[in-house]
This record gives C-alpha cells, sequence and structure tokens, in this order.
C-alpha cells in the first residue's frame, strides 16, 4: 500500500507536514488537504511519498497553474495570455502554450471585449463585483456594438468574445444557460447576427452521462480563442481552472489545470481512497503511478444550469468572508454516499 505525507503548496513553494498518513494521495494545488486518518509524527518505518492531485504541475520552478481565469487572448501561434482577479501564490497572470506554462507577463487580455477587423468594438454587459480586478457577479446583461445593445439569436449568456480566421465573432454561452458551447456569428451586418454554428455539446457537463469529463463538454467558459490552425482554445473557471485546446472536430490536443482554491480533498472510506473527492471534482487514483500522475479526474459534479443555487458554484458564500466552498467530506449512511461539504474555516 502506497503511503504519502500531507505536502502544502503556498506561495509556489512545496512545503512538508511529517504526519504520514495511509493510503491517499493527497493535496492538490494552493493548501488543498486530504481528509483522511492522520498517525502520529513519531511513527517509524513506514515508507511514503509525496504527491498531489488537482494542479498540472507541482510548483517547482515556478510551474503551476493558476486558480483563477477571467480573461484569455489566443495568438495565432497558440499562445495563451491569460488574468486572473487571484492566485494563491501570487500569479494573476501567465503565459501558457503547447500545454505548458512559458512565462508570467501581464498581456492585458480582456475576453468581455474587442475591435472587430471592421472596426466595430463589442462588449459583453455585466454587473462587476470589482471592477479592479474584473470580477462580475449574477449573468451577463446582454452584448453591445459600438455602443447599442445588440440581439444575438440563440444566445442565453454571454460570457466571452474572440474573433474566428473566417471573420465569424466567436461567442461563449455559459454561466447558468443551457448551451454551455461557443457559438459562431456571421457580422456582415453587426446591427443582424446570424447563428452560422456552434461548438461544444449542448448542455455542457450536464449532457450525456451528466458530470462526465469529455474535450466538448464544457462550463463556467470565460476565455476562448482560435490559432491559425482552427484549433480552439476554452478557459474555464468555477473556483477552479481548467485550459484546453481542442481540434476543430472536437479531438483534445492538451489540457491545464488548477481544480482548487484553498480547498480539502476527501478520500472515499469504501474504496480505500481509489476515487478521491473534491468539491466538484471526482478522481480515480492509481498509486503504482509515478508521483502526480496517480489521479485520473473522471467526474465533475457541479451543473449550474440544473441548480443554479448550489452553493459550490457561488465564489462568496456570505459566511464570515468565505472565498466559496471548500472542504468536502464524503462518508456512507445506510449504504448512501453523501458528501458534506464546507467552507474555509472550522466554524462554517
Amino acid at each position: 500500500m502506497k503511503k504519502v505525507v500531507f505536502q502544502f503548496f503556498f506561495s509556489g513553494i512545496i512545503k512538508r507536514i511529517a504526519k504520514p498518513v495511509v493510503a491517499v494521495v493527497l493535496i492538490s494545488a494552493f493548501c488543498a488537504g486530504l481528509t483522511s486518518p492522520v498517525y502520529p509524527a513519531q511513527a517509524t518505518g513506514v515508507n511514503y511519498a509525496t504527491s498531489w492531485v488537482g494542479n498540472s504541475f507541482s510548483g517547482i520552478n515556478d510551474r503551476w497553474i493558476q486558480n483563477y481565469i477571467n480573461h484569455m487572448k489566443v495568438e495565432p501561434d497558440g499562445t495563451c495570455y491569460v488574468w486572473g482577479n487571484w492566485d494563491e501564490a501570487g500569479k494573476q497572470y501567465s503565459i501558457y502554450k503547447d500545454g505548458d506554462v512559458i512565462g508570467c507577463k501581464n498581456m492585458k487580455p480582456n475576453s468581455k471585449k474587442l475591435t472587430d477587423p471592421q472596426g466595430n468594438k463589442w462588449e459583453i454587459i455585466m454587473k462587476l463585483l470589482d471592477p479592479e480586478f474584473n470580477q462580475f457577479e449574477g449573468n451577463p446583461e446582454g452584448i453591445k456594438c459600438n455602443g447599442e445593445w445588440v440581439k444575438f439569436p440563440d444566445l442565453y449568456q454571454p460570457t466571452a468574445l474572440a474573433m474566428a480566421n473566417d471573420g465569424t465573432l466567436m461567442v461563449a454561452d455559459s454561466c447558468t444557460g443551457p448551451r454551455q458551447q461557443i457559438l459562431f456569428y456571421s457580422i456582415s451586418d453587426w446591427k443582424n447576427p446570424k447563428l452560422v454554428r456552434t461548438f461544444g455539446d449542448y448542455g455542457g457537463i450536464g449532457s450525456g452521462t451528466p458530470g462526465e469529463v469529455k474535450p466538448t463538454k464544457f462550463w463556467g467558459i470565460t476565455g476562448i480563442g482560435m490559432d491559425r490552425d482552427n484549433s480552439i482554445y476554452v478557459a474555464m473557471n468555477e473556483n477552479g481552472t481548467v485550459i484546453r485546446k481542442v481540434t476543430p472536430d472536437g479531438k483534445q490536443v492538451w489540457e491545464l489545470y488548477d481544480h482548487f482554491f484553498v480547498d480539502v480533498v476527501s478520500a472515499d472510506p469504501e474504496t480505500d481512497a481509489i476515487d478521491v473527492w473534491g468539491v466538484q471534482e471526482h478522481y480515480k487514483m492509481d498509486f503504482s503511478k509515478d508521483n502526480g500522475k496517480e489521479a485520473k479526474w473522471v467526474g465533475y459534479s457541479l451543473d449550474r444550469h440544473k441548480y443554479p443555487e448550489d452553493p459550490r458554484g457561488f465564489e462568496y458564500v456570505k459566511a464570515q468572508g468565505e472565498h466559496g466552498l471548500t472542504s468536502p467530506q464524503v462518508v456512507y449512511i445506510q449504504g448512501k454516499r453523501f458528501m458534506f461539504v464546507g467552507g474555509m474555516f472550522a466554524s462554517n
């Protein structure tokens, strides 16, 4: 049985707490711990390894995926400039390419505004919780062009804009809307956009087998873009970050993620930690694999369209300054699995 030790991620530095625990991989990025029995520090003769779950990288050599992404801009060569309102380790902005972190510089991307090749200025209108950091709260109000409201057919809740190579306007339809897709509109007549095509599974993460993670099942889209080869890039953020590069026919090229803020994950007591649960994430573990590769992300249990009042989808839970729900515990009652979820503080 593989033994692991708690490992905490803060400000890009890996720290250990010398308390070996049995049968579970421990944490993920940025203070994500694992709820499991902890044995006395003086225990001897235990072979253990350190590892992590929930971030594409360990944090060594300044390589980790940031907590939040509010904006993304994609260059023709596939370079992704991203910006977020917060990162616990201090990296609010990053540069990603080919499935790797290649820089940390603020290129000031903006997913909510763009100027098209004809000079028309498009903007998603939404209530800003913090204008300085472009944090928005609630659902978007719609899209304006050149200061005028424009009605987009079949669009529910726009969350990001980009230009496609063929001159169509890419609009992410996400938040709590039913689509969770990318829509392509002809804007030759900017006052009367026409829907040309869509990309992604209608219904997003709730489509097909609900919660099953697949390349074209989206949620919480905050940034979109296209490279010169017509591959599509999608940034998602629901108190956890995912960036995907997907080919036009829906094949995933790469994916980067940081699923956690300051979260705990819970080992499933019925499967001896083969199943590990985050507040929204479900992993299958293979402890024979190398450190950092033990976890396979198989499920995502938050569906903000079907359950828009699910507090796991709120950045602020309004309880003693909570920044979302972070602490799950999986228990079985009369043979049925339940998850109890709390916040950052023991009193919540």
